[in-house]
């Protein structure tokens, strides 16, 4: 009756843990597999953006407005409840569900197609003249922003440079957008 009991307890402690660690997940844990960014770290960080578009189409063949969101954390980092915004001070646009590896790019055009499939588009463009553009975390807490990006023009990207592999806190212009990867120094001005 023991070897019973040890094998009627290990075929249903398998579900029962899963179970208790759903209905406690529910209650605001942090599974190891959702890592949360502590408030005093960055994680997140918006490295590109081209308001008058590029090259880039979306899945419609359209040129939209897009950014670039990057890792810069050595853990995966769940996006989903993030927002993106044009408003200082707002939350905007809600970000599904997704996890972003350290190091990974993340593509959002910003189209007013508010679409959260395969490629995510905001329900708000941008502004090529300048405006401001934030990326808010689930908490109200601005992870990365643009206080206020500089004119745009079509087919010139604007973001971080990037030195040694990682990005920095210089802004400048890129003649060749690289959205989905790391940019170059890039160039202080549009000409």
């Amino acid at each position: 009756s023991i070897r019973m009991t040890r094998s009627v307890h290990s075929r249903f402690a398998g579900p029962l843990v899963a179970l208790f660690t759903a209905v406690f997940c529910l209650a605001g844990c942090t599974p190891e597999a959702t890592y949360l960014c502590p408030d005093d770290t960055q994680c997140l960080m918006i490295t590109e953006i081209a308001a008058a578009g590029t090259e880039l189409l979306d899945e419609d063949g359209s040129v939209e407005d897009w950014i670039e969101i990057y890792n810069v954390h050595d853990r995966a980092i769940p996006v989903g409840g993030y927002h993106l915004t044009d408003t200082e001070g707002a939350t905007g646009w809600r970000m599904p569900e997704r996890v972003l590896q350290p190091g990974e790019f993340l593509v959002v055009f910003l189209s007013r197609k508010s679409r959260r499939g395969e490629t995510l588009h905001t329900d708000f463009a941008l502004n090529a003249d300048g405006e401001y553009l934030g990326l808010v975390r689930p908490s109200g807490l601005v992870e990365s922003s643009f206080e206020t990006f500089p004119e745009q023009q079509f087919g010139i990207s604007y973001g971080r440079a990037f030195r040694d592999g990682a990005p920095t806190e210089e802004l400048r212009f890129f003649p060749s957008p690289t959205p989905g990867a790391a940019n170059g120094t890039g160039s202080s001005d549009i000409d």
